[in-house]
């Protein structure tokens, strides 16, 4: 009796268990199972990852170019003065008409610096400070060669306008006039050798414009002196109306009006001259 009482109750044990088994719980299909982060492990991606991305940022406009600074100015200013003083010294000492194709090309790197020029931006004034560093140089270089040029070119013509106040007696009939004249001339070449280029160039034109007042004074003298007497009685009132004009030449050159006394003095020889063929043509009928 017993021995039924011990089996009923280990079919109740086993009863028991089985209910539980079947307790157990598997996911459905399709579900996923829950993910348990083993410490130490890296976190997967779907643990990781944000429930919903963030919205994609808007893109920030670039900051504007830097302004040019007080330096970057001040070497734009300088570089573009400098391109256009060597540039006017071209044109005053006529480099362009020596040496056309050295002119047209650093004329063309000044157009284009002066067409270009920006100062806008830190970086547009470098660049516009370099094209007029350029333009300078070409001019540079064509300097040295055109002032070469040009002071042979005004040396040989006031040797020219000296010998010929000479040859019409200024170092017999107006030897300190004469030595004046010299003494620009002296002093125009002092001026070259120094690098005094522009003084040169004045001093040198007043030399030159001093020999032909001089050498034109002396020619008009001499035409007056040849018809003086017979002027005298047939053309009295012309005659002295000529003697003004190379009064007033002569006047000019002591005012240092140089260019005004070879004027005077050229034009009182046209007078002189006039003057005699008329008495020319008067006695040849007489």
């Amino acid at each position: 009796m017993k021995g039924k009482y011990v089996v009923w109750f280990l079919l109740i044990l086993f009863a028991v268990f089985g209910m539980s088994a079947t307790c157990i719980t598997f996911p459905y299909e399709g579900e996923t199972p829950p993910v348990t982060q083993v410490p130490g492990a890296p976190a997967t991606a779907a643990a990781t990852a944000p429930a919903t991305a963030p919205a994609t940022a808007p893109a920030l406009a670039p900051p504007p170019p830097p302004p040019p600074n007080q330096v970057e100015l001040s070497t734009h200013s300088a570089a573009s003065y400098r391109a256009a003083v060597a540039r006017n010294l071209i044109i005053e000492f006529k480099g362009y008409e020596f040496f056309p194709s050295e002119w047209q090309s650093a004329e063309s790197l000044f157009n284009q610096a002066v067409n270009q020029d920006d100062t806008s931006t830190s970086q547009s004034t470098v660049d516009s400070t370099y094209r007029y560093i350029r333009a300078a140089e070409a001019f540079d270089n064509l300097a040295g060669i055109t002032l070469d040029r040009n002071y042979q070119s005004v040396e040989e013509e006031l040797i020219r306008a000296r010998n010929a106040a000479i040859d019409a007696g200024a170092d017999q009939s107006a030897p300190d006039l004469l030595s004046q004249a010299d003494f620009y001339l002296s002093n125009a070449g002092l001026k070259y050798e120094i690098g005094d280029y522009y003084g040169a160039q004045s001093d040198s034109q007043t030399a030159l414009a001093m020999y032909e007042a001089l050498r034109a004074w002396l020619e008009a003298y001499a035409a007056r002196q040849e018809i003086a007497g017979v002027a005298e009685d047939l053309a009295p009132e012309v005659f002295e109306r000529a003697d003004i004009v190379l009064t007033d030449s002569l006047a000019s050159w002591n005012a240092g009006n140089y260019t005004a006394a070879r004027d005077n003095a050229r034009f009182a020889y046209s007078m002189y001259h006039a003057i005699k063929a008329g008495i020319d043509d008067f006695l040849s009928r007489e």
